[in-house]
């Protein structure tokens, strides 16, 4: 074990984050520690370097390569710490929720992005108190205002928590099925035009389960999930999608079935609509 006493006195040290070289966060300052040379750390070289006066709140930051997000003390903007130049590399950091404070609320946690999605942007999900997210979207780096874009998303219940698995993003989602309140882990999918929905070929079915639009194989043989209801939306209103035609609103029963056919043929999409806005 390595001890030193590092920063003020009335500091906490709240998280330790591998972004290239060593980071160390605290409640009154960030410090980082060079190891991006490979060099092995001992009681020698250990000697954190503070770089940023602004704190970080106890949520816990995620790493994203060469650069890490965290929530600042105050608890309510975002911030990235970033590796800044070209021949000399320095630590900066730039606060990436200035002109959108109002879509961060109180946030509870973080989720990194999906370093593998086979999609062109990335995103970091805060969820918020309110069960609400604020998607941040960006390309290359964080770094860059112009890269980057801060969209609210909401759901019919409340988010909980957002993880990147196997290249896509998996939610854990609080929704009101038949009065009650039911616990979801549903994943997103940029292909699926409903929200909290099924795919399948048959009415409420869902077929083959897919990581980053293939089938997921176990030993060779396709999984696939059978759901022939529309549990999770009973006593709501779903719409059905297939092939650029929508059809509903449809009334789902207390079983889960749909209370009339979509009349779709092939491959269709079945859950509750949603709005996308544009201001």
């Amino acid at each position: 074990a390595i001890a030193r006493e590092v920063g003020d006195p009335s500091e906490r040290l709240h998280h330790v984050i591998e972004a290239g070289d060593l980071l160390l966060l605290s409640s009154n300052g960030l410090y980082n520690v060079p190891i991006r040379d490979n060099t092995p750390l001992t009681p020698v070289n250990f000697n954190p370097v503070l770089f940023d006066k602004r704190g970080c709140s106890p949520i816990k930051p995620v790493s994203l390569g060469h650069s890490a997000v965290f929530v600042e003390k105050n608890g309510e903007n975002l911030a990235v710490a970033y590796m800044d130049g070209n021949i000399y590399l320095k630590w900066s950091v730039r606060q990436i929720t200035e002109m959108h404070n109002q879509l961060v609320k109180t946030p509870v946690a973080l989720c990194a992005a999906a370093m593998d999605s086979p999609l062109p942007e990335r995103y970091v999900f805060v969820v918020n108190t309110d069960g609400t997210l604020a998607a941040i979207s960006y390309f290359s780096s964080l770094a860059d205002p112009s890269n980057v874009g801060i969209v609210p998303w909401d759901t019919d219940g409340q988010f909980i928590w957002v993880s990147p698995v196997f290249g896509t993003y998996w939610a854990i989602i609080d929704r009101s099925v038949g009065g009650v309140t039911t616990r979801m882990i549903e994943s997103f999918e940029p292909g699926v035009m409903v929200d909290s929905g099924t795919v399948g070929t048959s009415d409420g079915v869902v077929s083959a389960v897919s990581v980053n639009g293939e089938a997921l194989t176990v030993n060779g043989t396709t999984l696939t999930l059978t759901a022939g209801t529309l549990a999770q939306a009973a006593g709501e209103s779903v719409w059905a999608y297939a092939g650029g035609f929508v059809v509903g609103p449809i009334t789902v029963a207390s079983d889960g079935s749909l209370s009339e056919p979509t009349g779709l043929s092939g491959e269709r999409q079945i859950g509750r609509n949603f709005e996308a806005v544009l201001k």
